[in-house]
């Protein structure tokens, strides 16, 4: 294989800063598939002649709804995972994705804030867990089972909370005494090809999340005109990506950086709560978004139909004039 043809014009990672980063979350459903209630329900409510495998399967609430240190549990696993994907970015289908060195800094310290919160609500989903079961027990009737619920030892053990980090992979580093050269040669040019892969993504789901929450921001301001409810989080989502971004634009791509400043200096004033006194704001509001749209998407070549077509555009971009991204 001839180096120099193959090698595939990569960014220097050693500048780009970059690991690898998986938030692995283990806890228990509290919800358990009943053979015995699924087959009552099957016998009383299929037609003749139907396939009795088709009506569906009953699961179980082992916890009753509205059990406030099951639900508070539920919560902070569920915030902790947004957290961990809003500073970090797409890399494979096992959990894994890629984190900037400098999102890392930041949400090192959220995670070791989720990880207290975790551990402290489940020692109190513990200590609250023989109460609840018998008010599952109670509510449940004939279809409570004593062997669906753990022990409280045992179910100590099905929680817990890690942050896992690995070095970004680099082609160059790669190297295997007993395979030959050209085989070796093979596999960093995979890698290579991996990276550039990453690379194309990350880009995709930077661009990707700005849009998102400007198109929200603008369809809720435009729906707050007209009397709608308008959330803080309408707004606050947009300058909280705004703040975020930077940190995940680890190869420092200028029309990303580009992007976040035009979008800042547009939508980074709005407050929510202004809005809702002066609903007459709501329209100019809006169409700066729709303005900030229309600009990243040009510079971009993005299809707005995927985020919905600006009601104010007069020229919508289609996806038979979008442009390559970062061509």
């Amino acid at each position: 294989m001839n180096n120099e043809n193959s090698k595939i014009d990569t960014p220097d990672l050693r500048k780009s800063k970059v690991m690898l980063a998986r938030l692995t979350v283990n806890s228990w459903s509290a919800k358990r598939f009943d053979g015995r209630a699924t087959q009552e329900v099957v016998a009383n409510h299929t037609q003749e002649g139907a396939d009795k495998k088709d009506i569906g399967r009953f699961n179980k609430r082992l916890i009753l709804k509205g059990a406030s240190e099951f639900e508070h549990l539920v919560r902070i696993e569920a915030r902790a995972r947004e957290a961990f994907h809003d500073a970090s970015l797409r890399y494979d289908g096992d959990g894994i994705r890629l984190m900037p060195v400098r999102a890392y800094i930041d949400y090192l310290a959220h995670y070791h804030v989720f990880k207290d919160r975790f551990d402290a609500a489940l020692e109190a989903f513990l200590v609250a867990y023989p109460r609840l079961k018998e008010e599952a027990r109670g509510a449940l009737n004939g279809l409570f089972s004593e062997a669906d619920y753990p022990t409280v030892d045992q179910l100590r053990t099905r929680y817990g909370m890690t942050l896992d980090i690995w070095p970004f992979p680099e082609a160059e580093h790669f190297n295997v005494d007993c395979l030959s050269p050209e085989a070796a040669e093979a596999i960093r040019h995979q890698i290579e090809e991996s990276q550039l892969k990453a690379f194309s993504q990350s880009k995709e789901e930077l661009r990707t999340r700005l849009l998102e929450v400007v198109s929200h921001m603008a369809d809720r301001l435009l729906a707050a005109a007209d009397g709608g409810r308008l959330h803080d989080s309408a707004l606050t989502n947009v300058q909280d990506t705004i703040a975020m971004l930077p940190k995940l634009n680890f190869l420092d791509d200028p029309q990303v950086t580009h992007a976040i400043e035009f979008a800042r200096s547009k939508l980074g004033g709005f407050k929510a709560s202004y809005m809702r006194a002066n609903r007459e704001l709501c329209v100019p509001a809006a169409h700066a978004a729709r303005e900030v749209q229309r600009t990243i998407s040009q510079e971009f070549g993005i299809d707005l139909n995927r985020f919905g077509r600006p009601e104010d555009s007069a020229n919508p971009l289609s996806a038979s004039t979008s442009l390559a991204l970062f061509a």
